[in-house]
């Protein structure tokens, strides 16, 4: 995807967001607690949570960062770029829920149970966060 300029890379955001809202029979996202975007990003899923409860941009990762490497390192703009397109998206849209979402702040979840040496089962993890995950720390 890096190959494609940023003016593509924001128009498949946008079609793509549109078309799983639409599957949905048109979904209103407007009054969302969380938004989750399931992130593939150098062979490891993690996810970026939009909370509205907690006025945060989540990163929820089963993975502890290794010994030298930051969470900047690691997962770099992409948070920022996610939440970039996505006011972009609510812009267009003329969204209620752009106003929520204006300043949040990247936080990092804590979760006590993460580990360094399971990299086969991250996928799972992003399900299962996604599926229990209340948005309440």
């Amino acid at each position: 995807m890096k190959d494609l300029t940023l003016q593509k890379r924001k128009e498949n955001f946008n079609e793509r967001l549109q078309y799983e809202i639409s599957k949905f029979r048109n979904l209103d996202i407007n009054d969302a607690d969380l938004i989750f975007f399931p992130v593939f990003r150098h062979g490891h899923y993690f996810i970026v949570c939009i909370n509205t409860i907690t006025k945060s941009d989540e990163i929820i990762d089963n993975k502890t960062l290794p010994p030298g490497v930051t969470e900047i390192d690691k997962y770099q703009d992409c948070p920022s770029l996610l939440m970039t397109a996505l006011k972009e998206y609510l812009t267009a849209e003329k969204s209620p829920l752009l106003r929520k979402i204006q300043k949040l702040l990247v936080s990092h979840l804590v979760i006590h149970w993460k580990e360094l040496d399971n990299v086969i089962d991250c996928g799972i993890y992003v399900m299962r966060h996604m599926e229990s995950y209340k948005g309440n720390v």
